[in-house]
């Protein structure tokens, strides 16, 4: 009989399909449980897991040569920055490359996970099965879990409202075509919505409101791309210096957002996720994306902003983020109330010397 610690993966996207390669490598026993029908989990164009994200004209905002996995290079015929076609591609020739599709059970949802008191894990599944593991670890993604503002805005809206996890192109879920929209948020998804939606033939007037500033970083700085720069500075290098230089070469390299009718970031450079877009402040600097402040109310077809301007307005999209869920889990077992969760190295709960998330 081995000794090796039994080991269930939940998920089989791009955290998942690491952990089971590690594992294989290393001869550890392991099984993965993946609720789609195929590898890549949000990479996965039209997911059948019914938890994908991805809209059709999205690629990557990490360079390739940050993105890949170590020991399996993306192909060199692969754009800097692929589209999402060639990054789920590329997920699948990982797994099948080196062979452990046979440790995945696909289409097998992962419904209740119980800490027994010997240590162990019982892992339920949809089809009724249970099995028993000394080791979790938890690859179940979180950008599957719409995030509404809370409480919503005063009035009701007459028009279209959408989450951007819905957002396939401009014609899907819903007509683009000769609308006015707002697009509420800025992140990555807001930038990539507003730029696609502006361009001629489409979205008759676009706005982009939100509640507060961002800094917005384009793919390439001076020509290089912007991510691999970033490994220039030592690991050790402290933050009011990496944030200082950072806020030096944004504002030779790009400028002020608020010089492009933004608001102005309430932090520092680095104390809060990026913003990705090579397009964005070009498209805001001609006109065809209106910036616009946060939303105070609604009345009809009508959006009123903090600032007393009023649009009439056609649809609504919100890219205001994800809720971290772990639905398999009772709530009072683990859960990630507010989206926080303290974890030890970002993946380790210290009470359970066997959970990873």
């Amino acid at each position: 009989m081995s000794l090796l610690p039994t080991v269930c993966i939940i998920g089989a996207g791009p955290s998942g399909i690491a952990v089971c390669k590690a594992l294989k490598d290393k001869g550890i026993p392991f099984e993965c449980y993946e609720a789609g029908s195929e590898v890549g989990g949000n990479w996965k164009f039209k997911n059948d897991n019914k938890m994908s994200s991805i809209y059709k004209s999205l690629h990557t905002n990490t360079h390739k040569d940050k993105m890949q996995y170590k020991d399996y290079p993306m192909p060199n015929s692969y754009a800097a920055y692929p589209d999402h076609q060639k990054i789920s591609e590329y997920f699948i020739n990982y797994v099948n490359h080196f062979g452990f599709r046979d440790h995945i059970f696909f289409k097998t949802p992962v419904t209740h996970v119980k800490h027994e008191e010997d240590g162990t894990w019982s892992i339920l599944t949809e089809d009724g099965k249970q099995k028993y593991y000394d080791v979790l670890i938890v690859s179940n993604g979180h950008h599957w879990s719409q995030r509404w503002p809370k409480p919503d805005f005063p009035g009701k809206f007459t028009g279209d409202i959408i989450h951007s996890h819905s957002y396939i192109d401009p014609n899907k879920p819903i007509q683009l075509t000769g609308k006015r929209v707002v697009i509420l948020g800025m992140g990555n998804s807001a930038m990539d919505i507003a730029v696609e939606l502006c361009r001629p033939g489409i979205s008759s007037k676009v706005f982009l409101a939100a509640r507060r500033g961002a800094y917005i970083i384009p793919n390439y700085l001076f020509g290089k791309p912007l991510d691999k720069i970033a490994t220039l500075f030592p690991v050790h290098t402290p933050f009011w210096l990496k944030s200082l230089i950072i806020k030096f070469a944004l504002k030779l390299g790009v400028g002020n957002v608020e010089d492009f009718g933004l608001q102005k970031p309430d932090h520092k450079p680095g104390a809060a996720h990026f913003t990705i877009s090579q397009d964005i402040l070009v498209r805001l600097g001609r006109g065809d994306i209106i910036p616009k402040p946060n939303i105070e109310s609604y009345n009809g077809n009508k959006v009123k902003f903090v600032d007393g301007s009023e649009e009439e307005i056609d649809v609504i999209i919100y890219c205001t983020g994800y809720d971290v869920k772990f639905p398999f889990f009772d709530e009072n077992f683990l859960s990630a109330k507010d989206n926080h969760l303290p974890l030890f190295h970002r993946m380790v709960k210290p009470e359970f010397k066997n959970l990873f998330l």
